[in-house]
């Protein structure tokens, strides 16, 4: 899993984050297509797609050769670790950065991540242990453009789930 602490494109894309429970990315996909089908019925302009495209998009994206764009599912603890390791280099450049917009910058973000993580530890109190973080975007992310990149990017980033057995929120990348 590669660390990220924060985002800088010239392009957009949305990251999901799917918090579910049991093994592996077809115990996600399995949740979709048989519980949540609606939520990702996407539509956007003229680009639209369905829970099947999304659960191709990720089973496709599980086996890119490509480090930046392959997607897996891990344990939620390596998710908090990793988002932890983003708090602790925004504290530090908190503490030494001298310019006005940075230290606005990073208090910002400092909040984003201390929410983010304390959300992520009260889904796992829930039992949702494995997490799978992917970005649908115009083109930037794993899935880039297309029905599904921009219907994805554009119209999901509004899909907000928090139920028993699935969580999953967006972050936009900008």
């Amino acid at each position: 899993m590669k660390i990220r602490c924060g985002f800088v494109s010239n392009s957009s894309s949305t990251s999901f984050t799917f918090c579910y429970k049991g093994e592996g990315i077809k115990a996600l996909t399995d949740l979709i297509l048989t519980k949540y089908r609606g939520q990702f019925e996407r539509s956007y302009d003229e680009w639209h797609c369905n829970a099947m495209d999304v659960v191709e998009s990720i089973e496709t994206s599980s086996k890119n050769k490509s480090e930046w764009y392959k997607v897996e599912a891990v344990h939620i603890d390596k998710v908090i670790e990793n988002e932890q390791t983003c708090l602790d280099t925004v504290i530090q450049d908190l503490e030494e950065e001298k310019e006005d917009y940075w230290k606005r910058y990073n208090l910002d973000r400092k909040q984003e991540l201390e929410n983010k993580i304390a959300r992520l530890k009260r889904i796992k109190e829930r039992g949702l242990v494995t997490v799978l973080i992917m970005d649908f975007g115009d083109n930037h992310g794993a899935v880039q453009g297309g029905n599904v990149g921009y219907a994805m990017d554009y119209d999901g980033r509004y899909i907000d789930i928090d139920k028993q057995d699935l969580v999953v929120f967006t972050e936009q990348n900008r």
